[in-house]
């Protein structure tokens, strides 16, 4: 159990990353090139975001909202941010089920 989940820690940590860049980037690119869409999800930025711009930005993303711009730069970027929020999340509940199953085997729970 150890090491998956201090693996699921660890790779969480590239992936987290690229996840923000490439999420940075994807603001930029919508606020450029689909400033309504991108006025649509709270004009979100890296640094500075609300809870609401990030759920707005989550479910622009899950639920693929991004095709109907039909624009193939964003469809792509899009699609890689979505999968590494996606991988982010399951790598995370990894981490919480292990934790949680550790606790209740070593008696803390």
């Amino acid at each position: 159990m150890f090491y998956v989940f201090y693996g699921a820690l660890l790779l969480s940590i590239p992936v987290g990353l690229a996840y923000l860049v490439l999420v940075s980037r994807l603001f930029g690119r919508l606020k450029r090139e689909h400033p309504t869409v991108y006025r649509d999800l709270g004009e979100p930025s890296f640094l500075n975001n609300s809870i609401l711009n990030s759920l707005r930005t989550i479910k622009f993303l899950v639920y693929g909202s991004y095709r109907s711009l039909q624009d193939p730069r964003i469809n792509s970027l899009a699609a890689v941010v979505r999968g590494l929020f996606i991988v982010s999340l399951i790598l995370y509940c990894l981490c919480a089920v292990v934790l949680t199953l550790y606790w209740g085997s070593a008696g803390h729970g």
